[in-house]
């Protein structure tokens, strides 16, 4: 909707046509001196009245530039209004697409889910014969079983009883043979103590008899060192020859 506009009349020529009438009417009743003062006044008049006329002209302007910018924008709104209801009849024909498109899907699968129901009820009722042919077999099967069982029940507990009496005797020759162990593991530690007391006299015999042995070796040096002195004594006391030579040894 175009928005209106209201034509202003052009106000000089108003103004011209009222100072006109003005002039002549005071001309046909007025003296000189009244004219001049109407000419001034008119004159006054007549500039205040350009001045409105210049602040209406640019106020003309203004609306003529609001007045574009109105049409133009609104020249906008109809485009994005056209195309939003281009946009709203693009999808009201997708809608009805989707909505075509699902309903034939629906009927699809019903008619599916019908075949399937007719084929489940086919396969139900062949294995309920199957499971009804397996549930003979495994009572019969169960039936043989429990026979054997029994048949075999006193040969199975003897040979359990025979096998508790064989589990007993071992286990009391293992006990046998662990206390056996047992006390030969004792006298072997009671030697193995003995041999180690044994061992640590030998010890301190043998580490007494090397101290005495050094300390023997001590005193045969010393014998040795006090025998050589003494014999050199002696070899100083003996009187010299008349032929200068030593006694013989």
């Amino acid at each position: 909707m175009k928005p209106s506009i209201k034509r202003r009349a052009p106000c000089g020529t108003i103004l011209a046509a009222v100072c006109a009438a003005a002039l002549a009417a005071g001309c046909a009743t007025m003296g000189t001196a009244d004219r001049d003062a109407l000419t001034d006044g008119l004159r006054s008049e007549n500039a205040l009245m350009k001045g409105r006329i210049t602040l209406l002209q640019r106020e003309n302007s203004v609306l003529k530039d609001e007045t574009s910018v109105r049409r133009k924008e609104a020249g906008e709104q109809r485009s994005r209004i056209e195309r939003l209801e281009a946009d709203i009849q693009a999808l009201k024909t997708q809608f009805a697409r989707d909505i075509e498109l699902r309903e034939t899907r629906t009927k699809a699968l019903e008619q599916q889910n019908e075949v399937l129901k007719k084929e489940s009820s086919g396969k139900i009722q062949e294995l309920t014969r199957l499971n009804g042919e397996i549930q003979k077999t495994l009572e019969s099967e169960l039936k043989r079983l429990n026979e054997e069982i029994a048949k075999n029940s006193a040969a199975w507990n003897g040979e359990r009883e025979s096998m508790k009496n064989e589990g007993a005797r071992k286990e009391l020759a293992f006990s046998k043979e662990i206390d056996t162990l047992r006390k030969e593991s004792s006298q072997k530690d009671e030697e193995i103590a003995a041999g180690k007391t044994a061992r640590a006299e030998q010890d301190a015999r043998i580490k007494k008899l090397t101290q005495d042995l050094e300390s023997g070796n001590d005193a045969v040096g010393r014998l040795e060192k006090l025998v050589a002195e003494m014999k050199g004594r002696l070899k100083d006391m003996e009187p010299i020859r008349g032929d200068g030579a030593k006694p013989e040894k």
